[in-house]
């Protein structure tokens, strides 16, 4: 089972799937910082680690757009648990 979400790490979350669902790649951290309106992009990096050690996302070192989804069995992102608080 997955561990919950805060309201901005399912905030961050939602904008990557809605971003990958559309464009078929991931965005830049700096792209999420813009779809967010959050003018920290170590706030971007932190959230991602978190999403990483959460096991939602898996980041490639390999790649410039390195963003991946962690697909469960019938897992749905917009129905994810969220935490009471952020």
């Amino acid at each position: 089972i997955m561990e919950s979400l805060t309201p901005k790490q399912k905030k961050i979350y939602d904008s990557i799937v809605k971003y990958q669902n559309k464009n078929g790649y991931s965005p830049t951290t700096e792209e999420l910082a813009n779809i967010n309106g959050i003018k920290s992009v170590s706030s971007i990096y932190q959230t991602l680690k978190i999403l990483e050690n959460k096991q939602y996302i898996v980041k490639s070192k390999l790649k410039h757009r390195n963003i991946n989804l962690i697909e469960e069995t019938g897992h749905n992102p917009s129905k994810l648990p969220t935490a009471q608080h952020d």
